[in-house]
């Protein structure tokens, strides 16, 4: 997740997704991992737009697509995202982008 924010810098673009550790995004889609961002932004569920898998059979999956909302059956894409692995094995995922915040800010608050 840092490296792709750090080569996504001059881009003007972000990942904004925030687990607090450094994972890998397989391992993010995987466990469906949230953090921090996950109010404003979402979860890995719903900032995957598409995945690629390979199922226990050696059948290679490709879901998702250019398309936002499809009646075509069942959303695959969420159903595997947040699995741990348990339905297929991860290769390749497709990542919701948002530009980089014109700022950002934080406070402290101190009670007696």
């Amino acid at each position: 997740r840092k490296s792709l924010n750090d080569h996504l810098r001059d881009t003007g673009l972000t990942f904004p997704v925030d687990p607090g550790a450094d994972a890998s995004l397989g391992g993010m889609a995987a466990c469906g991992a949230s953090g921090t961002t996950a109010v404003k932004y979402g979860t890995m569920r719903e900032n995957c737009l598409g995945l690629t898998a390979v199922l226990a059979s050696g059948e290679v999956v490709r879901t998702g697509g250019r398309a936002r909302k499809s009646s075509a059956g069942y959303d695959l894409t969420r159903l595997l995202v947040g699995s741990e692995g348990t339905l297929a094995v991860l290769t390749e995922v497709q990542l919701k982008l948002y530009p980089l915040p014109a700022a950002v800010s934080a406070a402290t608050c101190s009670f007696p």
